[in-house]
Protein backbone atom coordinates (compact mmCIF):
# COMPACT_ATOMS: atom_id res chain seq x y z
CA UNK A 1 0.00 0.00 0.00
CA UNK A 2 1.42 3.33 -0.89
CA UNK A 3 0.41 6.43 1.73
CA UNK A 4 -0.12 9.50 -0.87
CA UNK A 5 0.17 13.43 0.05
CA UNK A 6 -2.38 15.32 -2.01
CA UNK A 7 -3.91 18.86 -1.66
CA UNK A 8 -7.27 18.82 0.13
CA UNK A 9 -9.45 20.38 -3.50
CA UNK A 10 -7.78 16.87 -5.21
CA UNK A 11 -9.15 14.53 -2.34
CA UNK A 12 -12.08 15.99 -2.55
CA UNK A 13 -12.09 15.67 -5.92
CA UNK A 14 -10.81 12.28 -6.27
CA UNK A 15 -14.00 11.37 -3.47
CA UNK A 16 -16.59 13.04 -5.46
CA UNK A 17 -16.07 11.44 -8.62
CA UNK A 18 -14.62 14.38 -10.57
CA UNK A 19 -10.48 13.21 -10.48
CA UNK A 20 -9.94 9.69 -11.88
CA UNK A 21 -6.22 9.98 -12.35
CA UNK A 22 -3.67 11.35 -10.22
CA UNK A 23 -1.03 13.35 -11.16
CA UNK A 24 2.76 12.35 -10.60
CA UNK A 25 6.32 14.10 -11.20
CA UNK A 26 8.10 10.87 -9.94
CA UNK A 27 6.93 7.00 -10.46
CA UNK A 28 5.78 5.36 -7.78
CA UNK A 29 6.25 1.45 -7.56
CA UNK A 30 2.34 0.74 -8.39
CA UNK A 31 0.64 -2.42 -10.39
CA UNK A 32 -3.25 -2.62 -11.37
CA UNK A 33 -5.09 -3.76 -8.03
CA UNK A 34 -2.79 -2.06 -5.57
CA UNK A 35 -4.35 0.20 -2.50
CA UNK A 36 -3.91 3.71 -2.01
CA UNK A 37 -4.42 5.71 0.93
CA UNK A 38 -5.20 9.24 0.67
CA UNK A 39 -3.69 12.19 2.92
CA UNK A 40 -4.94 15.66 3.11
CA UNK A 41 -2.34 18.19 3.02
CA UNK A 42 -2.32 21.29 5.10
CA UNK A 43 -4.65 22.98 6.43
CA UNK A 44 -6.95 19.91 6.53
CA UNK A 45 -3.66 17.29 7.84
CA UNK A 46 -6.00 14.18 7.98
CA UNK A 47 -6.36 10.57 6.65
CA UNK A 48 -9.52 11.08 4.33
CA UNK A 49 -9.58 7.39 2.79
CA UNK A 50 -8.37 4.96 0.20
CA UNK A 51 -8.33 4.33 -3.37
CA UNK A 52 -7.60 1.42 -5.66
CA UNK A 53 -5.43 1.56 -8.71
CA UNK A 54 -6.62 0.94 -12.35
CA UNK A 55 -3.27 1.47 -14.36
CA UNK A 56 -0.34 3.83 -13.75
CA UNK A 57 0.91 6.13 -17.54
CA UNK A 58 4.39 7.38 -17.98
CA UNK A 59 4.53 9.74 -21.23
CA UNK A 60 5.84 12.96 -22.30
CA UNK A 61 3.72 15.92 -20.42
CA UNK A 62 1.87 16.33 -24.14
CA UNK A 63 1.02 12.56 -24.86
CA UNK A 64 0.03 11.89 -21.07
CA UNK A 65 -2.62 15.22 -21.32
CA UNK A 66 -4.12 13.96 -25.40
CA UNK A 67 -4.51 10.67 -22.73
CA UNK A 68 -5.40 11.44 -19.39
CA UNK A 69 -6.44 15.60 -19.23
CA UNK A 70 -10.01 15.22 -18.94
CA UNK A 71 -10.04 12.95 -16.20
CA UNK A 72 -6.88 15.06 -14.00
CA UNK A 73 -9.54 17.63 -12.41
CA UNK A 74 -7.33 20.20 -13.41
CA UNK A 75 -7.24 22.75 -16.57
CA UNK A 76 -4.33 22.80 -19.40
CA UNK A 77 -2.41 25.23 -17.57
CA UNK A 78 -2.19 24.06 -14.22
CA UNK A 79 -1.34 21.05 -16.07
CA UNK A 80 1.41 22.63 -17.86
CA UNK A 81 2.67 24.79 -14.75
CA UNK A 82 3.10 21.40 -12.60
CA UNK A 83 4.78 19.46 -15.88
CA UNK A 84 6.97 22.34 -16.58
CA UNK A 85 10.96 21.40 -17.08
CA UNK A 86 9.69 17.48 -16.64
CA UNK A 87 10.25 15.45 -19.64
CA UNK A 88 8.02 12.57 -18.06
CA UNK A 89 4.84 12.74 -16.88
CA UNK A 90 3.15 10.14 -14.43
CA UNK A 91 -0.71 9.05 -13.88
CA UNK A 92 -2.15 6.67 -12.02
CA UNK A 93 -5.79 6.15 -12.63
CA UNK A 94 -7.83 5.81 -9.76
CA UNK A 95 -11.18 3.76 -8.94
CA UNK A 96 -13.31 2.66 -6.10
CA UNK A 97 -12.55 5.59 -3.62
CA UNK A 98 -13.49 4.78 -0.40
CA UNK A 99 -14.26 7.58 2.14
CA UNK A 100 -13.38 6.85 5.65
CA UNK A 101 -16.42 7.39 7.79
CA UNK A 102 -14.52 9.62 9.79
CA UNK A 103 -11.18 10.83 8.80
CA UNK A 104 -8.13 10.33 11.32
CA UNK A 105 -6.40 13.53 11.70
CA UNK A 106 -2.48 14.20 12.11
CA UNK A 107 -2.81 13.94 15.73
CA UNK A 108 -5.17 10.78 16.22
CA UNK A 109 -2.70 9.31 13.65
CA UNK A 110 0.33 10.33 15.88
CA UNK A 111 -1.36 9.10 19.13
CA UNK A 112 -1.58 5.55 17.31
CA UNK A 113 1.12 5.48 15.03
CA UNK A 114 4.63 6.21 16.69
CA UNK A 115 6.85 8.39 14.75
CA UNK A 116 4.64 9.53 12.12
CA UNK A 117 5.33 11.63 9.68
CA UNK A 118 3.17 12.40 6.42
CA UNK A 119 5.33 11.73 3.54
CA UNK A 120 5.93 15.43 1.47
CA UNK A 121 4.78 12.68 -2.02
CA UNK A 122 4.46 9.71 -1.16
CA UNK A 123 5.68 6.42 0.89
CA UNK A 124 5.18 2.55 0.77
CA UNK A 125 3.15 1.35 3.90
CA UNK A 126 4.96 -2.53 5.76
CA UNK A 127 1.62 -4.49 6.26
CA UNK A 128 1.52 -3.32 9.78
CA UNK A 129 1.26 -0.08 8.55
CA UNK A 130 -1.36 -1.31 5.85
CA UNK A 131 -3.24 -3.09 9.11
CA UNK A 132 -3.69 0.15 10.59
CA UNK A 133 -5.18 1.98 7.11
CA UNK A 134 -7.69 -0.82 7.13
CA UNK A 135 -8.95 -0.86 10.94
CA UNK A 136 -9.14 3.15 10.58
CA UNK A 137 -11.10 2.16 7.36
CA UNK A 138 -13.57 -0.28 8.78
CA UNK A 139 -13.79 1.16 12.42
CA UNK A 140 -13.11 4.64 12.37
CA UNK A 141 -12.82 4.90 16.24
CA UNK A 142 -10.03 2.48 16.41
CA UNK A 143 -8.39 5.87 16.73
CA UNK A 144 -8.22 5.54 20.42
CA UNK A 145 -7.07 2.21 20.62
CA UNK A 146 -5.51 1.26 17.37
CA UNK A 147 -1.36 0.80 16.74
CA UNK A 148 0.88 -0.74 14.77
CA UNK A 149 2.70 -3.25 16.02
CA UNK A 150 6.50 -1.69 15.07
CA UNK A 151 6.67 1.61 14.87
CA UNK A 152 6.79 3.53 11.73
CA UNK A 153 9.39 5.81 10.82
Amino acid sequence: MLLLSIRPEFVDKIFAGQKRVELRRRKPRLQSGDMIAVYATKPRCELVGIVRVVAVRQSTPCMLWMTVGSEAGIDRQQYDEYFAGSEAAIGIELADPVRFKRPATLQELRAVWPGFHPPQSYRYLNLDEAGLIEQLRTDPNKCDSAQPSRSAP
